[in-house]
């Protein structure tokens, strides 16, 4: 699954506000393999705000 920018900030927003591990668990694989695709592709604003989304979800669920 292929989420756009905007998507994928919902995504994160989302996952946040409803704080549902299943949900977290279905969605961070696709987040972190956009990252890792991205990662030296694109300039550094879109890589850098994907990554923040990232570790505020694994500092929310991964305790």
């Amino acid at each position: 699954m292929r989420l756009t920018p905007g998507g994928r900030f919902f995504v994160a927003q989302t996952l946040l506000k409803q704080q549902d591990q299943a949900l977290f668990a279905e969605f961070l694989p696709s987040l972190e393999a956009e990252l890792e695709r991205i990662d030296g592709q694109i300039g550094w604003g879109y890589p850098d705000e994907l990554s923040d989304h990232l570790a505020d979800l694994q500092d929310a669920f991964e305790k």
